[in-house]
């Protein structure tokens, strides 16, 4: 049996070094072949298999190799390179990564890293470089024959330091020496000419060799934005080497590495990787990745038109202060369901035999330290029986291309970063449209910063921009054509208020679309000064602490939220700022209680332009009906419906995606209701269908509806009538 890019995955991770121990290898393997498991995950982790500078030992991984083979399993091996070894340290006694306080990051042991060694060294030093690349040559080369191997996973999580995983200015890395040449030659390269850096950056230096480290986020922003933006390529050059090699020297084999998606909550673009880009190079791709919307909406995104899978199921997690949840089929049902209507095709727990080292211990196994079933073991097996028939299917099925797009870029990440000190509204924004989207069954994606300026905008006709202060000139070109191709852009305020010249815009939107449109941002004022605001609410907590100063000394009426009060006689929630726009022969779609016009609509060429004045998004938490309404208004406009034309309750609980087939014949369909009482929904299609799990039938010619038990998910198959009369 072998592992290609066409197998719906399902397996565990097995083997963290020095745990499990070796006596439950041949029996726990031999479980996972009863359990019809095709795949099993072993770490090879740099310090525990790099034991001196030209001492390697494999000779645990040999075994358990073999062990995989006799019992029909194909092996994943994941490479885990931050775990420096010893010796690595005491030969590059510089390559520490530093934060940007000045500390020195000291290698250590940690919950997830038991080893020790955590967290690596930096990126950017030339010699951990060379001794990394030694040792995944030696790795590839001694295990690239062996019959039971099946894929390489060649980064396990990446982000740039895991213990500034949070962003926060003085803990952020690297600041070394190292990574200051690199820095002055990547910026050589993209200015080419200390002038042009000046101008941009607003300094006076006379060489390139003069330029200082950003040690603050907010003096000119840009420079702070280069600074994390080199550290992200970085990041991808290593991932490119990495792929690249294990390519080279066993191109039979998938290769691919996992992220932790980034939805701004936990990984972001200031400490982590950038998605789009590392994507890009893997045979697969693949993430940590939970059930909603976020997490698979980035992932499917950032790989879009590869076969993407979830190799990190943290659905059994624990630690030793909180022992894990009982797992039940139900749990695995309302998990993965919706992970596979988005677009998930196989899955991996972590892990198979529950921890017995450290913080992270007795928890995530399917079979706890003393190996006795649990609850979550019979789970498992359920789920793997009943989905077994239809798995092929399901690996050359999949969702039409969406016709919504979310913008969400990593410069206009980095920029709100740098402006607010924090990502949780960002975060909040684009949520807002994705929570939205997904309680109308209207499929999405996003796109990023590189897509919008490569124009790769094909089936895309509608486009949501969520707080898009920071535009690049190349963004806006590309905006403005597809719009007046027949594009419609919902954007939010401030659009391209700051740009890639390194100055903010005069004129807003910025980049010459507000001569272009003819609309423009006649003036603005943060939500907090209106005295229609809501009062009382969270506004302290995202501000910065000089901002609160300030307000705390002169005063505010309001708080972050507002009412916009639209022309249908619907009242909408404004969030954070509030800017007036004006325009010519646009229409005024929603109004402040005071009567500025906050949200018009204008027809730009064969395309339509609608501009709000404030953060919709990020406000449809406080009204979240109301948004959904507003949106679904907008998008009907435009025929863009839910999936199966389906009639739902307005409790937005249920969520249904089709897969393969066509949108109204598919050959999967997924329901979801995550609400606590049953829920009566219509769908529109044809053909019949039966529940995978329930076994309940839909049968479109006769059935006017169906009703969904609370807090249940179901994959409805496509019965073939001729082969299955009943």
């Amino acid at each position: 049996m072998a592992i290609s890019e066409k197998t719906f995955l399902s397996g565990a991770q097995y083997y963290r070094a020095p745990t499990p121990s070796p006596h439950h290898w041949e029996n726990d393997l031999a479980l996972m072949k009863e359990l019809k498991f095709n795949t099993v995950k072993f770490w090879v982790q740099w310090r525990w298999s790099h034991r001196g500078e030209n001492r390697f030992e494999f000779s645990d991984l040999d075994q358990l190799m073999d062990l995989a083979y006799k019992n029909d399993l194909k092996v994943t091996l994941n490479t885990i390179f931050d775990v420096a070894p010893l010796w690595l340290y005491a030969k590059y006694p510089d390559a520490k990564m530093v934060q940007c306080d000045g500390k020195i990051v000291e290698p250590r042991a940690i919950n997830c890293r038991q080893a020790g060694g955590a967290p690596g060294p930096c990126y950017n030093h030339q010699g951990a470089l060379f001794e990394r690349r030694a040792f995944m040559r030696e790795l590839v080369e001694h295990f690239r024959n062996h019959p039971a191997m099946g894929m390489w996973d060649a980064w396990n999580e990446p982000e740039q330091n895991f213990f500034s995983r949070e962003p926060h200015q003085d803990t952020m890395c690297c600041y070394c020496p190292n990574c200051r040449r690199k820095f002055i030659l990547y910026l050589k390269n993209k200015y080419l000419h200390i002038d042009t850096l000046n101008q941009v950056w607003g300094r006076c230096y006379d060489t390139f060799e003069q330029i200082e480290l950003p040690w603050t986020s907010n003096a000119s922003y840009i420079d702070f934005m280069d600074f994390r933006e080199f550290q992200l390529d970085v990041m991808t050059s290593e991932a490119q080497w990495r792929l690249d090699m294990t390519r080279e020297l066993d191109p039979d084999r998938t290769t691919y590495l996992h992220v932790v998606p980034n939805t701004m909550r936990i990984f972001n673009a200031i400490t982590c990787v950038d998605d789009f880009a590392l994507a890009e190079s893997c045979d697969v791709f693949a993430g940590t990745s939970f059930s909603g919307p976020h997490f698979s909406t980035q992932l499917v995104s950032a790989g879009h038109g590869k076969i993407i899978y979830n190799v990190e199921v943290h659905i059994n997690g624990g630690q030793t202060a909180l022992h894990p949840k009982r797992i039940k089929i139900q749990d695995l049902r309302r998990e993965f369901i919706p992970q596979i209507g988005l677009g998930i095709r196989g899955f991996m727990y972590w892990q198979f035999r529950g921890e017995s080292l450290g913080g992270e211990s007795p928890a995530w196994g399917l079979i706890p330290p003393g190996g006795l079933e649990r609850p979550i073991t019979l789970a498992v097996r359920e789920w793997q029986e009943r989905m077994a028939p239809y798995e092929d299917a399901l690996m050359n099925s999949f969702a039409p291309s969406p016709k919504v797009a979310i913008w969400k870029s990593r410069k206009n990440e980095i920029f709100h970063f740098a402006a607010h000190n924090e990502l949780k509204t960002l975060a909040a924004a684009v949520e807002g449209y994705v929570d939205a989207l997904y309680k109308l069954c209207i499929p999405c994606r996003y796109i990023d910063h590189a897509i919008l300026e490569k124009s790769q905008l094909d089936g895309i006709e509608f486009l949501i921009m969520p707080s898009p202060y920071f535009l690049t000139s190349a963004e806006a070109a590309t905006l403005d054509k597809w719009v007046k191709n027949g594009g419609t852009l919902l954007s939010e305020a401030h659009l391209g208020g700051y740009t890639d010249s390194g100055r903010h815009s005069e004129l807003i939107p910025g980049c010459g679309l507000a001569e272009s449109w003819e609309i423009h941002e006649a003036d603005t004022t943060a939500s907090i000064y209106l005295k229609t605001s809501f009062k009382n609410d969270d506004s302290g907590d995202v501000l910065a602490p000089d901002v609160q100063k300030a307000l705390e000394h002169f005063g505010y009426d309001g708080g972050r939220y507002f009412p916009i009060h639209m022309s249908d006689g619907k009242i909408l929630c404004g969030c954070s700022r509030a800017a007036f726009i004006e325009t010519e022969d646009g229409e005024v779609r929603g109004r402040l209680s005071t009567g500025e016009a906050l949200i018009v609509s204008r027809r730009i060429g064969r395309g339509k332009v609608i501009y709000a004045g404030s953060n919709l998004g990020e406000g449809a938490g406080k009204a979240p009906e109301s948004f959904r309404e507003f949106l679904k208004g907008e998008l009907t406009k435009h025929n863009i419906k839910a999936v199966l034309d389906a009639e739902l309750n307005k409790s937005g609980n249920v969520h249904i995606d089709v897969i393969g087939g066509t949108e109204s014949s598919p050959e999967f369909i997924a329901v979801v209701n995550a609400g606590k009482n049953e829920e009566f929904i219509k769908l529109h299609g044809h053909g019949r269908y039966r529940g995978i799990f329930s076994e309940k039938t839909i049968d479109f010619q006769s059935c006017e509806g169906i009703c969904i038990p609370p807090e249940d998910a179901e994959l409805y198959a496509r019965i073939d009538i001729e082969k299955d009369p009943k």
